[in-house]
């Protein structure tokens, strides 16, 4: 029923949103072991993305680059539901190079506004299923203790405890760009 309201209407505006919605369910249906159709969802990248996709936008436009790399971060999270043995589905020509960027990318230092891109695309780590990623968990230990003298990054805890200046908060809308079954 997607596909055909898609091939009706040539509206594409709100395609990164469509991809965000769909990288959410995959996630979850990955997580619970839900089976997914690849076939639909390559059908319904091609659709929304004729051409080879271009990011447009700048490097902290958080925003715009989890819905730009959604549909890259929906195949690696295709790939986790693959059995061993099996070849895992291939991206669609067209996403191959964000797939394999995302995936050099898991290992490097991590700015906030990509962390959240490679915590979609990476949710958990193989060895311990229900636990982050270790290279997202480790770039967000880096982070959090980023030493500073400074005291007034000493932010408030409940009952008016403050923090020791050797810890830094993160941006609560990191957590709002991660998808809801990959939080950390």
């Amino acid at each position: 029923m997607l596909r055909v309201q898609l091939k009706i209407s040539q509206y594409r505006k709100a395609r990164g949103e469509l991809m965000w919605l769909l990288l959410n369910f995959i996630s979850y249906a990955v997580t619970e072991k839900i089976p997914i159709n690849e076939n639909d969802i390559t059908d319904i990248f091609n659709i929304l993305y004729p051409d080879e996709p271009v990011w447009a936008g700048c490097s902290t436009d958080t925003v715009g680059m989890v819905r730009f790399f959604a549909p890259a971060a929906i195949w690696s999270n295709l790939a986790r539901q693959t059995k061993s043995g099996e070849e895992p589905p291939k991206p669609p020509e067209k996403l191959a190079r964000f797939s394999t960027m995302l995936e050099l990318e898991k290992k490097q230092y991590l700015s906030e506004e990509f962390l959240a891109v490679v915590a979609n695309a990476h949710p958990s780590d193989p060895e311990n299923p229900k636990m982050p990623n270790r290279h997202v968990q480790q770039a967000l230990l880096k982070k959090i203790e980023a030493s500073t003298e400074d005291p007034s990054h000493q932010w408030l805890l409940p009952h008016g405890h403050k923090t020791d200046s050797h810890v830094i908060a993160l941006d609560m809308t990191l957590y709002d760009y991660v998808v809801t079954g990959n939080r950390f």
